[in-house]
């Protein structure tokens, strides 16, 4: 019992009565997890922000490239997804492992025909 009196950790025992008697623990959890996910990706996208800030580089392209890449996403049946502001795909590698994908196809249909 002497080891006991010494001890000064007090835990901190909450009660319910401020506790709303409708809502679940479950559900304030996963509030909690939400909350904590979008604050992540919020701060992903800050990083990023200030990582693309420190490039000063920003290409011209003209019209007609433009033009072709928007009418390659046509020709993928929606694939690709292309953006006037940000002429690249999902990812590159997304684009890129598509762009093979749909050329094997192509090729796979032109040994059926001949």
């Amino acid at each position: 019992m002497n080891e006991l009196e010494n001890l000064t950790f007090q835990p901190k025992i909450l009660s319910n009565q401020n506790r709303d008697p409708n809502v679940r623990y479950e559900d304030i959890l996963i509030a909690k997890g939400l909350r904590t996910k979008m604050n992540k990706q919020m701060m992903i996208i800050e990083d990023d922000k200030k990582r693309m800030s420190e490039y000063t580089f920003k290409p011209k392209i003209s019209k007609k490239s433009e033009q072709m890449v928007l009418n390659k996403s046509k020709s993928n049946e929606g694939n690709l997804t292309y953006s006037k502001s940000s002429l690249g795909a999902q990812s590159k590698c997304d684009s890129l492992y598509n762009d093979a994908k749909q050329r094997k196809e192509n090729l796979k249909q032109l040994e059926i025909k001949y």
